[in-house]
């Protein structure tokens, strides 16, 4: 089978690209071609064909406009001709080109969209996306909490257990850490002020993790003025950085999924993160949630999110710190929650679904 996947590059660490990578592994008996996000040139690997996205160079009909990512999705399928189109992307970066949907939508080909959903109500736009994709193929969701909400299969997002896993470092100071892009869903300038709130209390006897890869200057500023030690992880690999982390603290304002949290239990670190979306999902039962203040919505897409309430999130993280033996119960039940997201345990589901929309 010939199937076109359009998702991220695969050597970044993010969740897109993460699970862009895991596709092709699931997919690799098959003819694979991929259209990056963030790749210029063609690249042949083993495994697949890596495509680039065009960009700014006129549309199908008026060579004045912009291309979309929906024209992408549409010449490539063109020109490729694939058994079945799988797409892992967000909703926002495809819903708007209606007119490439429909030309997409004549060549006949099955769609897969692996649906990012991560607040709630849903806003209408989407729904209406959602009923076309289950009219040409199916709309798959990688949480429950996406799945409960609309008419979909359900296969969660996994993580390699043999890479993500207890590795007992040694560490001088307890750390407190988090990984997560700088964008203002995932809360830094909170996660900062709680840093220095913790500094503050706790003086030396603690330590501060951040592992973003695009930290902007309001945060990098904040980090100088108030004086953080933040560990330099740019050149340690993702599994020990999880490794160095004591407590694991996101206070994000929705996740579709939340890798992090998820790799973070599998190398037995306790997390902090909100109470909403994924969060009660992921972490209810086996570490801290907290609640929210206000909600808010994102200017891109009209997402709800949820902020968490500061004074809380300061409260979890400070009652991890000072119960080692609640921090030792989380990091087993922890440990073991997370094995049911092992990529190989899921394998079989994703090569039947594929099977049976490419059969239809």
């Amino acid at each position: 089978m010939k199937i076109l996947i359009f998702g991220d590059r695969t050597e970044d660490f993010s969740s897109y690209s993460i699970m862009t990578k895991s596709f092709v592994d699931i997919f690799k008996e098959h003819e694979l071609y991929l259209i990056a996000l963030s790749s210029n040139n063609i690249i042949t690997n083993e495994d697949h064909t890596e495509l680039p996205v065009i960009r700014n160079c006129g549309g199908r009909e008026t060579p004045s406009t912009e291309f979309t990512f929906t024209d992408n999705l549409y010449l490539y399928s063109k020109l490729i001709k694939p058994d079945l189109v799988f797409v892992h992307v967000d909703t926002n970066t495809l819903i708007d080109d209606v007119e490439a949907l429909n030309d997409f939508a004549k060549l006949n080909i099955p769609y897969v969209l692996y649906a990012v959903i991560d607040g709630f109500p849903i806003p209408k736009r989407d729904i209406k996306f959602y009923n076309w994709i289950n009219k040409h193929g199916r709309v798959i969701t990688f949480s429950k909490f996406a799945h409960n909400l609309i008419d979909s299969e359900y296969i969660p997002h996994t993580i390699d257990l043999d890479f993500f896993k207890p590795m007992n470092l040694k560490k001088e100071k307890l750390t407190i850490g988090c990984v997560a892009t700088c964008t203002e869903r995932k809360s830094p300038y909170m996660l900062m002020k709680t840093y220095k709130r913790l500094k503050d209390k706790y003086g030396d006897e603690i330590q501060f993790i951040y592992h973003s890869r695009n930290i902007t200057p309001l945060i990098a500023n904040f980090i100088t003025e108030n004086k953080l030690k933040i560990i330099d992880t740019s050149k340690i690999p993702m599994n020990e950085i999880y490794n160095l982390i004591d407590i694991f603290v996101l206070p994000t304002r929705g996740e579709a999924f939340g890798l992090p949290l998820l790799e973070a239990q599998a190398c037995g670190v306790p997390v902090v993160t909100t109470d909403y979306t994924t969060g009660p999902e992921l972490v209810k039962g086996h570490g801290e949630l907290v609640s929210g203040t206000a909600k808010t919505y994102c200017n891109l897409c009209g997402v709800p999110r949820l902020i968490p309430d500061e004074e809380e999130l300061f409260n979890k993280v400070c009652k991890l710190i000072d119960n080692p033996s609640l921090r030792e119960r989380y990091s087993k039940e922890s440990l073991i929650f997370a094995k049911d997201y092992d990529t190989n345990k899921w394998k079989a589901d994703w090569l039947k679904i594929i099977s049976s929309i490419s059969d239809k």
